[in-house]
């Protein structure tokens, strides 16, 4: 039994039956075709179920007319990128021009000439396939360097692999409550803010995890750690803008001459500021349990950072600042590494047994976090059982 191959679909705009009727007549053989008789239940159809892949679309048309239509489109994220391509009966340059300007990639004028309809819909169905095939190498790529570069960060720091998981979460909780667009970006910087740890001295490193004074030379060396990971990360596809806020990690703004507006900002510049109002409250958080002390303490740091980002802080913690701590604090349980599982609140470092710190306490079990346990326990003892809360907060 042959199996049949799916066809991909065609919507046909039209108010007139005898022109969607050619249309149908000239596709239909290879492609699954939709019909709307007019502009809103066109819109009706894409938004209602599976989208069509590409679609025909008359200009002239009663009530909503195609370019209406089009722009529509084009304003919802889950639609801008299908193919449209305008038929009309006007050859005018600037009908043209601003069908262009709205997103169509493509015009053929009636009446219709059957080859060059086949032709060019076959031409934009193959380079939208070609754009989605790039998207999911990319995506593919993104997403393996990610896991790469976190995976090395855990097996040669895990105090700043388990520091960036939770910079992580502070990041999204304050992007979302400052209402900013493409969240992820946020949240990966704020993941990978910690790689260019990997290009500095061990012995640095030590003695900054152990508070121990550093000299001049070694405080210059282990302020390019920033640098360092944008270089690691800028030449990764869709990673640019990633780079750039962790480049931005350590800068500084003039309160007064930046608006308290974070979408006037340099979504970069933000970005890097994001990184190190979280990265400070962490620190402080790691040494106090208390947010609301930690962001007391930030403000009193005489203006370093944007006023507007440590109140959406206070704001995103609220819940957590107005929690009545002993009265309804989570139960505190011991349990083995096996036992470990998403959501739980480290009670306790997670050591080996020859004194090596793998997970600070304060953490949130993760995925990522459960995965590096597991690795280790492959090749070293981990000390149980290891004490919790319960679940996440």
């Amino acid at each position: 039994m042959i199996k049949e191959v799916n066809k991909q679909t065609i919507l046909v705009v039209d108010d007139i039956t005898e022109n969607i009727d050619v249309l149908n007549g000239i596709l239909s053989r290879d492609y699954k075709i939709k019909v709307a008789l007019n502009g809103e239940k066109a819109l009706k159809i894409v938004k209602s179920g599976k989208h069509p892949d590409l679609i025909l679309l008359d200009i002239m048309m009663p009530g909503m007319d195609g370019y209406e239509v089009c722009r529509r489109l084009k304003d919802i994220p889950a639609t801008k990128n299908i193919p449209v391509i305008f038929v009309t009966a006007k050859g005018e340059i600037e009908d043209e021009t601003k069908g262009f300007e709205l997103g169509a990639v493509d015009y053929i004028v009636k009446p219709v000439s059957p080859s060059i309809v086949r032709a060019r819909v076959k031409t934009h169905l193959e380079l939208k396939n070609s754009r989605q095939h790039i998207e999911q190498l990319l995506s593919k790529t993104l997403l393996g360097s990610i896991k790469l570069l976190t995976d090395i960060l855990a097996i040669v720091n895990p105090r700043r692999f388990s520091q960036a998981a939770r910079l992580k979460r502070y990041a999204h909780d304050l992007a979302v409550q400052l209402g900013l667009p493409d969240v992820w970006r946020i949240e990966i910087a704020a993941l990978l803010s910690q790689i260019g740890i990997v290009t500095i001295p061990t012995q640095i490193l030590d003695k900054v995890e152990k508070e121990i004074s550093l000299s001049a030379q070694e405080r210059d060396l282990y302020a390019t750690y920033p640098s360092m990971g944008h270089d690691l990360l800028e030449n990764i596809p869709r990673m640019e803008s990633v780079a750039e806020m962790i480049s931005h990690q350590q800068d500084t703004f003039s309160v007064s001459s930046t608006s308290s507006n974070p979408l006037d900002w340099d979504i970069e510049d933000l970005g890097g500021q994001i990184l190190k109002v979280v990265i400070d409250y962490d620190r402080l958080i790691v040494k106090h349990n208390n947010p609301k002390s930690a962001i007391l303490g930030l403000r009193n740091r005489g203006g370093l950072y944007p006023p507007f980002l440590l109140d959406a802080l206070l704001e995103s913690k609220s819940e957590i600042i107005n929690r009545k701590t002993d009265e309804e604090a989570l139960p505190e349980t011991l349990v083995k590494v096996s036992d470990l599982r998403s959501g739980m609140i480290l009670e306790d470092d997670i050591k080996t047994e020859d004194g090596a710190v793998i997970i600070v306490k304060g953490n949130e079990i993760s995925d990522n976090i459960l995965s590096l346990i597991k690795r280790f326990t492959k090749h070293r003892k981990i000390v149980e059982p290891i004490r919790i809360l319960a679940a996440g907060g």
